[in-house]
């Protein structure tokens, strides 16, 4: 089953805007990450490389949700 199944226009039109948010949040700490920082202890990958992916699943994300806005 999928995360966005049996949502309605107003519900995801109000999980578009956290998500929205928490993008930008993501954006910004990607702007404060150099590609070079290493991993933190007990991590294996790169903050660099965590931020990129949470920015790529957080946009796909919304772009489900706005499928469903429109619909």
């Amino acid at each position: 089953m999928s995360w966005d199944n049996g949502l309605n226009r107003r519900q995801a039109r109000t999980l578009r805007q956290l998500a929205e948010a928490y993008l930008q949040r993501l954006q910004e700490g990607l702007a404060n990450t150099s590609p070079g920082t290493p991993p933190e202890p007990g991590e294996r990958t790169r903050p660099y490389i965590r931020f990129r992916l949470a920015i790529d699943e957080v946009t796909n994300a919304i772009q489900k949700l706005r499928r469903i806005e429109t619909s």
